[in-house]
C-alpha cells in the first residue's frame, strides 16, 4: 500500500520533474523514456495534457509491446478507453500474448463492446483455456448489465457446459444468477398500476368528519405521542448496543475499541455499547497487530428512533459478512423472495433494518392473515470454511483484485495458515509468491507452511536446486528447532534417514506437531492405522485449527474404521451448513460404509423431499441427477459394484461413461475418452487400465498401457521401474475393486475397509511391500491406506 501525495505535492512535483522527462522523451522517444513518461503521468498528469501524450506514445512505441501494455494501464486509469483498447490491441499483434488478451477483453466488457468481447472470448474457448470460464461468467454479468437476460442465460449454459469442474466449485454463485435471469425472462411485463379512486361529490356529513376526528385523535394519543417520547430518549441516549465485533482469522486476539478491551475468538460475536460518532478501534500491545484506525457510527434520526442500526466491526478485515432478505409466503416460488450478499471486507460493516443480527432466518414463520407476503432481514458471518471457499466467494461476487487483497491480508495476517502459500502462488503469480517467500523464510518463530510451499515450488520449478544443503545449513545454525528439523528431514530422498531425523527430533520434542505430523504420514503409508492416528491427535492438540492436520485425521478415522464419530463430526457440521450437497454425501457414504444402510436411504429420502419442498419449480432432471449421487455414494461405500454400475448406466450424465467403460470393460470407449482429454490422463489410469486389461486375458493391451504409465512417470522425474515391478507381482483384487480407485481421493477407503478382514493374506504381503517401497506415490498409497 502506498502514501496517500496531497495535491499540491503533485503540482510541485509535476512542475520539477515533468518538463524535463517530457524534454527527454522528446529528444529521444526511447522505450525507456516511455515508459518513465508514462509512470510520472499516473500521478501528475493534467487532463488536458493526457489524450495527446497517450497517442504520441501508443504512435511512437508501436512495435513495443511492454510499453504498450503500460500506456493501456495508464489509458484506462485516466477513462481514456479508447486508447487503452488501440494500445492493448497493437500489444496482441506484437506479442499474442494470453494475459494482453485478457485485458483486452475486460476493457471491451467493461466499455460494453460486448460483441468483441465475446469473439475473443469464443477464441480462449475454442483453445480451451481454462480463464475463459471466468471470461464466461463476465459476460454473463455484462449482459444482464444491458438488459439481454436471454444472451446472459446462454453463457452461463455455456459456462456449465464447457467448465463443469469449475461450475461445481461456484455452483451458489451461478444458481444465484439463473434465478434471477430465469425471473426476469418469467416476469417480462409492465407491473400493475395502483388505481385511484376519484374523488367523489357527495359531501361527508357531520357524524363521518366526527369520527374522522376521533380515530385521528387516538392515532396522535396511541402513536405519535409515544414516538416523539422515544424519539427524544433516544437522541438523548446516543448510544447504541446493537454493535457486534468480529473476527475473521483463526487465533484469538484482543482488540482495543473505544475505551473497551474486547476479546475475539473465531465464530463468535461479541456485543458490545458505543456512542455514536467516532470511534478508536486500535490493536492491543503486544497481542495481534493490525493498522489503528478510526470509524464512524453515523446515522439518522429515524433511524436512531426506530433502532434499525446493526454495526460489525472487523478488526482484522478477514471476516466475511453476509445479508441475507427472504419473504415468507403461503406460496413460496423459486427465485422469488431471497436476496443473499457477501458484503467486501471492511473494518466496519453500517446496516439497517436487520430483523436477526448474528442469527440465521427462521426456516418458517407465522404470517398474519392480513398479509400475503413478510420480509425479514439477517446478517452472520460465514463460518468453519476453508480459504480457498472465502476466496471463491469473494471471486464470484466481486472479482480478481478484492480477492487479490484479501489474500494480500491473509498472507500478512496469519503466514502460517494452510493453503495460504499456495493460494498466493495460484493467485499473486510467481514473483509475488517469491517476494513473500523470501520475507517469511527467515521469519521467527518458523512459518512453517510458508517453507513446505517453498520446498514444493523449488522441486517442481528448479530441480537443480540443492534443497538438501540448503536447510541442512538453517538446521545447523539452530540445531535443536524442531521446526527446521522437520523441515530438513523432508528434503532428504532417503526415507529411512529422513524418518530417523524425526524420530530423534520426536526423543526432545515429543508434542511438536509437525514432527508428528510427518510420523503419521509415514505410518499411514506404512497401513498402521492407528498409531498414525495417535500421532496425528498430538499433532492436533498442538494445532486444533491446522486444516492439514485435520484432514490426515479424517483419512485415518475412516481406515480405522471410526464410523460414529466421523458421522457425529459431519452431522455437527450440516446442522451448520444446512443442506450442503457435498457434507450430505459425505453424510450418506459414511452412514453406508458402517452398515446403516437403512439410515443412509432415510437420508437421501430427506433430502429429496427437502428438495422439491424448498425448490418446488426445480427441474425434475436436476432432482434426480442429485438423488442419483447420493444413491451412488452408498453403492459405492457399501461396495456394491453391481448396484453401481445399474444405476450409473441409467445416467445419462458423461461424467459417467469413463466408469461405466471400465464396468463393461469397452477398453475402446475408455480409451478415446482418454484420448479425447474427457478424463484426464495420467499414470494412474494408465496403470488402473493395466491392471484390468491383464485381469481380462488382454496382455498385449495391459503391456502398452504399463509402457505409457512408464512415458507418464519419466516426465515426472521417476523411471516407474519399482512400481511397475510392484503392480506387476501383486495379487488380484477382489471382483470390481480395483474400478472404484477412479472415484475419487475422497471417498476411496470406504470402499476397501472390508478388504483387510477379507483377504487378511493379500492385505498383509501389501503392508510388506509397502514397507519395502517406502517412498510410495499416490496410486500405491492410496490402495494401502484403505487396508487395515
Amino acid at each position: 500500500m502506498g502514501t496517500m501525495v496531497p495535491h499540491r505535492d503533485w503540482e510541485q512535483l509535476h512542475d520539477v520533474r515533468w518538463p524535463s522527462v517530457k524534454q527527454n522523451y522528446e529528444n529521444s522517444p526511447t522505450a525507456e523514456y516511455a515508459r518513465e513518461l508514462l509512470e510520472l503521468a499516473v500521478t501528475c498528469m493534467s487532463d488536458q495534457q493526457k489524450k495527446p501524450m497517450l497517442q504520441s506514445v501508443i504512435d511512437e512505441q508501436s512495435d513495443n509491446p511492454d510499453t504498450l501494455r503500460l500506456a493501456a494501464a495508464v489509458a484506462y486509469n485516466r477513462c481514456v478507453d479508447e486508447l487503452a483498447l488501440d494500445a492493448l490491441s497493437a500489444s496482441l499483434a506484437l506479442s499474442h500474448d494470453k494475459q494482453t488478451l485478457l485485458q483486452l477483453i475486460e476493457v471491451l466488457i467493461q466499455t460494453n463492446q460486448i460483441e468483441e468481447a465475446q469473439a475473443h472470448t469464443d477464441e480462449l474457448v475454442s483453445q480451451q483455456a481454462e480463464e475463459a470460464g471466468a471470461l464466461l461468467i463476465q459476460l454473463t454479468d455484462a449482459y444482464t448489465r444491458l438488459g439481454d437476460a436471454q444472451a446472459a442465460l446462454d453463457q452461463l449454459d455455456r459456462h456449465e457446459q464447457l467448465y463443469p469442474e469449475r461450475a461445481r466449485q461456484f455452483r451458489k454463485s451461478i444458481r444465484q444468477r439463473r434465478k434471477r435471469l430465469e425471473k426476469s425472462l418469467r416476469s417480462g411485463r409492465a407491473p400493475k398500476q395502483v388505481k385511484i379512486r376519484a374523488p367523489g361529490s357527495r359531501k361527508r356529513s357531520f357524524i363521518y368528519r366526527a369520527f374522522l376526528l376521533v380515530v385521528a385523535a387516538v392515532f396522535v394519543l396511541l402513536f405519535v405521542i409515544p414516538l416523539l417520547i422515544f424519539g427524544v430518549a433516544a437522541l438523548l441516549d446516543n448510544t447504541t448496543d446493537k454493535v457486534y465485533v468480529v473476527s475473521g482469522i483463526s487465533e484469538p486476539y484482543k482488540v482495543m475499541i473505544d475505551t473497551q478491551t474486547v476479546m475475539l475468538r473465531p465464530n463468535r460475536t461479541p456485543k458490545i455499547k458505543l456512542t455514536y460518532g467516532e470511534v478508536a478501534v486500535e490493536p492491543v500491545p503486544g497481542d495481534f497487530q493490525f493498522p489503528a484506525t478510526r470509524i464512524n457510527l453515523n446515522t439518522t434520526f429515524w433511524d436512531r428512533v426506530l433502532g434499525r442500526n446493526t454495526y460489525v466491526i472487523n478488526p482484522d478485515q478477514m471476516a466475511l459478512v453476509t445479508h441475507e432478505n427472504a419473504a415468507y409466503s403461503i406460496r413460496p416460488k423459486l427465485g422469488e423472495g431471497y436476496e443473499y450478499e457477501i458484503h467486501t471486507p471492511a473494518t466496519l460493516h453500517h446496516l439497517t433494518g436487520i430483523d436477526y443480527p448474528m442469527r440465521e432466518l427462521p426456516d418458517e414463520m407465522d404470517i398474519p392473515s392480513d398479509q400475503s407476503v413478510v420480509w425479514k432481514s439477517a446478517c452472520n458471518i460465514i463460518r468453519n470454511v476453508q480459504l480457498g471457499e472465502k476466496l471463491s466467494f469473494l471471486h464470484d461476487e466481486y472479482g480478481m483484485e478484492t480477492t487479490a487483497e484479501y489474500l494480500e491480508r491473509a498472507a500478512t495476517y496469519t503466514p502460517n495458515e494452510p493453503h495460504v502459500p499456495s493460494f498466493t502462488l495460484g493467485l499473486l503469480g510467481e514473483d509475488e509468491f517469491l517476494r513473500l517467500a523470501q520475507t517469511h523464510l527467515e521469519a521467527r518463530p518458523v512459518l512453517v507452511e510458508w517453507h513446505r510451499a517453498y520446498q514444493t515450488y523449488i522441486e517442481s520449478t528448479q530441480p537443480e536446486v540443492d534443497l538438501v544443503a540448503e536447510y541442512r545449513q538453517r538446521h545447523e545454525a539452530e540445531p535443536d528447532n524442531p521446526d527446521l528439523i522437520y523441515l530438513y528431514a523432508r528434503t532428504i530422498n532417503d526415507h529411512e534417514h529422513a524418518a530417523q531425523r524425526v524420530e530423534r527430533g520426536l526423543a526432545r520434542h515429543p508434542d511438536h506437531p509437525y514432527l508428528n505430523h510427518a510420523r503419521a504420514f509415514r505410518l499411514k503409508l506404512m497401513g498402521y492405522f492407528a498409531s498414525a492416528l495417535e500421532a496425528n491427535d498430538r499433532s492436533t492438540r498442538a494445532m486444533p485449527n491446522n486444516s492439514t492436520f485435520a484432514n490426515l485425521a479424517y483419512d485415518l478415522k475412516l481406515a480405522c474404521g471410526h464410523y460414529e464419530q466421523l458421522i457425529a463430526e459431519t452431522e455437527a457440521r450440516l446442522y451448520e451448513n444446512d443442506y450442503d450437497f457435498d457434507l450430505t454425501r459425505q453424510h450418506v457414504a459414511l452412514l453406508a460404509a458402517s452398515g446403516q444402510e437403512r439410515e443412509a436411504e432415510r437420508v437421501i429420502a430427506r433430502f429429496q423431499r427437502d428438495l422439491r419442498r424448498l425448490n418446488p419449480e426445480i427441474e425434475p432432471e436436476t432432482a434426480t441427477t442429485l438423488t442419483n449421487e447420493l444413491t451412488l455414494a452408498m453403492h459405492e461405500a457399501r461396495g456394491d459394484l453391481d448396484a453401481y454400475a445399474e444405476l450409473s448406466h441409467a445416467s445419462e450424465d458423461e461424467n459417467y461413461a469413463y466408469v461405466n467403460a471400465l464396468i463393461d470393460r469397452d477398453w475402446d470407449t475408455a480409451l478415446n475418452l482418454l484420448e479425447q482429454g474427457i478424463v484426464e490422463d495420467s499414470a494412474f489410469e494408465r496403470l488402473l487400465l493395466f491392471v484390468l486389461m491383464r485381469d481380462a486375458g488382454q496382455n498385449e493391451r495391459a503391456e502398452s498401457q504399463l509402457n505409457r504409465a512408464k512415458v507418464f512417470m519419466r516426465d515426472a522425474g521417476s523411471d516407474g521401474q519399482e512400481l511397475a515391478d510392484l503392480l506387476e507381482s501383486s495379487v488380484r483384487l477382489p471382483n470390481g475393486v480395483e474400478l472404484r480407485v477412479t472415484f475419487g481421493y475422497e471417498r476411496l477407503q470406504l470402499t476397501y475397509l472390508a478388504l483387510a478382514q477379507t483377504h487378511p493374506r493379500q492385505a498383509e504381503w501389501l503392508r510388506k511391500q509397502a514397507h519395502k517401497h517406502s517412498y510410495m506415490n499416490d496410486f500405491t498409497s492410496m490402495i494401502l491406506s484403505s487396508l487395515d
